[in-house]
């Protein structure tokens, strides 16, 4: 995994939140009508290191964008 790098991470981005990662806003559970547990979070997706991350133009393999690197998950229990 690599760092927690969110514009929210950034004083200077987002002076509102103070330099604090903002992480688990978009959390969710529900069930369905077969009794399964639905759950969808935040993950960090990328772990490239710096220098992967300048020389494939911010993306990491298409694992993050330029100014964030979290994405989805999406599990279900039965």
């Amino acid at each position: 995994m690599g760092p927690a790098d969110g514009f929210t991470g950034y004083l200077s981005l987002d002076p509102i939140d103070n330099g604090i990662e903002r992480w688990g806003d978009y959390s969710a559970a529900t069930t369905d009508e077969a009794g399964n547990f639905w759950f969808a979070t935040e993950t960090i997706n990328q772990s490239c290191s710096l220098n992967d991350f300048v020389t494939s133009n911010f993306w990491c393999g298409g694992t993050r964008t330029l100014l964030a690197n979290w994405g989805t998950i999406i599990a279900k229990v039965h």
